[in-house]
């Protein structure tokens, strides 16, 4: 499945006869770059059979981290190859900062037309309109971003990501014999730490669901409600599962069934789920959401000047620190949940799947022993009805504002562009306030916390949401409301101090080696409350929306 950009790669050398690497011509060295990250390409590729540990030292093939452009050199007439779009993205992602700048953008668009025979029309719109068009304000593209824009060019490559606790396979064909691969059902580290107990390296392992495009794994998550009716008439099977099937019970000749996507992948059809706000009816969930709000509340120490002052509200006209502390608005002692609804939103669900995939094998360290990667814990997590990922920061957290952004929000998800436009403290005169970590999303870890930038519920907003016999069983109660969100943290940088250079932190994420900032100002400032902040909304899938009650 690879795509060589120039020659291919030799295939189906055994070791035994495979003959010593000529010394390889460096075609494109980069100026004084860390001796520790040059490395050559091996001629084989992926087709390569050596497994000594000399040679992976000396070498580097498609999908190891230092198979990077500027840090690897090609033999004369080689390129680079690659067998999924996420190794396309992180040749070019040299720097590994999960993102591409427009310069490493447009090197890669020129790869993309060789690969596709050299026709320019590879990319219609042409690469400088493509860059406006799939990246973040012209600034940043993620890999979310990017295989969302690759989809259409149809490279006939891969997703090449997928949950880490997902069974990869290994996907490496031996020669002589047609569509023979390797047995290894999971990668497992050797005792080298270098390749896979079967004899082959990391890169080869994938999971099933990483062997197809973005649209093959279109699938809603099996936790949804389903849709009622005739719109439950028709269940869905993906094309590339349908064809598993058919080739299943009825297999070609000299087809080996190892080469097939496996079985249980054809045994399940799909049953369509409803989209947008779906109102939760499971009680035993129910329980576990107001258990939540009930652990997650500060019941001490817990007003900030955000919540607002009794005499002139928040950021009211000719109201100081100390006017809004001393006449602060009193904290809820609890908080009684009344309703909530899941987001069931396919298009942002699967803009967020695919980064979170992405963030997790960066923090993998390309499948094999941690990089510098740690769990940080928060008070709010919690598997719910549907476990979080391990080993990438995965949070549900809190965001409280009023009712129609939380329904803008769980339809299109957040807008960087408001940030800092609600309840964030403003300096008098200003129309904006200038957020503690920088313009970005902020999530609380407390409810109680997030229960500060919440509103009331107007009734016909209440009655839209859970029904007008819904409405009328509340309609003795002050609504307010809330969301749980899904957050994709990965490696996250800790601040604990008021030494906060907010440019540098957002620049640590774009172009370093953070995914989000998780401002910790309990532990040597003694404030009340923790923030996480990321800067790309496609770390944060609104999940659940809370209508709740305040509890005084």
């Amino acid at each position: 499945m690879g795509c060589g950009l120039s020659s291919a790669p030799v295939v189906g050398v055994p070791v035994a006869d495979a003959p010593v690497d000529e010394e390889e011509t460096e075609l494109n060295p980069v100026p004084n770059p860390p001796a520790d990250h040059q490395r050559r390409a091996c001629r084989y590729g992926d087709a390569c059979y050596r497994r000594n540990a000399e040679h992976l030292k000396d070498y580097v093939h498609p999908g190891d981290r230092n198979y990077r452009n500027g840090f690897v050199t090609f033999g004369q007439g080689k390129g680079p190859e690659f067998q999924t779009l996420w190794q396309l993205f992180t040749f070019f992602d040299s720097e590994e900062t999960g993102y591409l700048n427009k310069e490493e953008f447009l090197e890669l668009s020129v790869h993309v037309v060789k690969m596709q025979g050299g026709d320019d029309s590879a990319i219609p719109e042409g690469p400088e309109a493509a860059w406006e068009t799939a990246s973040q304000a012209g600034l940043h593209l993620s890999f979310s971003r990017f295989s969302e824009w690759a989809e259409p060019l149809s490279l006939g490559l891969p997703l090449g990501v997928d949950n880490p606790d997902s069974s990869k396979p290994c996907r490496f064909k031996f020669s002589g014999v047609a569509g023979s691969r390797c047995s290894c059902a999971n990668y497992k580290v050797g005792e080298d730490g270098l390749l896979c107990t079967c004899g082959h390296k990391p890169s080869m392992h994938r999971s099933d669901n990483a062997e197809l495009s973005m649209s093959e794994i279109r699938v809603a998550p099996d936790w949804w409600t389903n849709a009622v009716g005739d719109a439950a008439a028709e269940l869905i099977l993906p094309e590339t599962v349908k064809e598993c099937a058919d080739a299943l019970e009825s297999p070609d000749e000299g087809r080996e069934e190892k080469d097939l996507p496996t079985a249980s992948m054809a045994s399940t059809a799909v049953a369509p789920k409803v989209e947008g706000l779906v109102r939760i009816e499971d009680q035993a969930l129910l329980d576990q959401l107001q258990a939540l709000l009930l652990s997650t509340h500060k019941t001490e120490d817990n007003w900030t000047r955000d919540r607002g002052c009794q005499l002139h509200g928040r950021n009211g006209d000719g109201c100081s620190f100390s006017c809004a502390f001393k006449n602060r608005v009193p904290v809820p002692s609890e908080y009684k949940l009344r309703a909530a609804l899941r987001n069931q939103n396919l298009d942002l669900w699967m803009k967020y799947f695919t980064m979170r995939s992405s963030i997790a094998d960066e923090c993998a360290g390309n499948k094999g022993a941690a990089d510098d990667y740690e769990d940080v814990a928060v008070a709010s997590q919690t598997d719910l009805d549907a476990p979080l990922i391990p080993r990438c920061n995965e949070w549900r957290l809190f965001h409280g504002t009023r009712i129609e952004a939380c329904q803008g929000i769980c339809s299109s998800n957040f807008r960087l562009s408001l940030a800092g436009t609600g309840a964030t403290w403003k300096d008098p005169g200003q129309e904006k306030g200038s957020p503690l970590y920088g313009f970005g999303i902020y999530l609380a870890e407390r409810c109680t916390k997030a229960d500060e930038y919440s509103e009331q519920v107007p009734s016909d907003a209440l009655a839209a949401l859970v029904g007008s016999e819904g409405a009328s069983e509340l309609a003795d109660a002050e609504v307010y409301c809330m969301l749980l969100a899904r957050c994709v943290g990965g490696r996250t940088n800790v601040i604990t101090t008021n030494d906060i250079d907010k440019e540098k932190l957002k620049g640590d994420v774009f172009d370093g080696p953070f995914h989000s900032v998780f401002g910790d100002r309990v532990a040597s400032l003694g404030k009340p409350y923790k923030e996480i902040v990321v800067y790309d909304k496609d770390q944060v899938y609104p999940e659940m929306l809370l209508l709740y009650e305040r509890v005084s």
